[in-house]
């Protein structure tokens, strides 16, 4: 049996992602009907989850602390670093910055 693969050339000229949005899922649970009375300020959220890239620009000033439960990065307890992606999604979902770059969270 002969098979065939067909390419198809292509030029990458710009990749840009410059989102500025209420996502949908914050827009859904009507957050942004509450940000006049409050934004979370003074809140502390835990989120067991992957991890949290903690260099994000829209969370860094915001993540207070961490713990390791995984054996990523030797179980070093100190070392929270998102490997996967879904503990920093549901950070930003919570807590993401309004700085008119990107998408803002429920409390941001």
């Amino acid at each position: 049996m002969e098979r065939k693969m067909r390419l198809f050339p292509y030029q990458l000229n710009a990749e840009v992602e410059e989102v500025t949005e209420v996502p949908a899922g914050v827009d859904l649970i009507q957050a942004p009907k509450v940000w006049k009375q409050t934004k979370g300020k003074g809140t502390t959220i835990a989120i067991l989850d992957t991890g949290c890239d903690l260099s994000h620009p829209d969370l860094k000033e915001r993540i207070i602390g961490g713990r390791n439960f995984t054996n990523d990065n030797k179980g070093n307890r100190d070392l929270f670093q998102d490997y996967n992606g879904h503990g920093t999604h549901v950070a930003g979902t919570i807590a993401a910055t309004e700085n008119k770059r990107g998408v803002v969270g429920v409390a941001p």
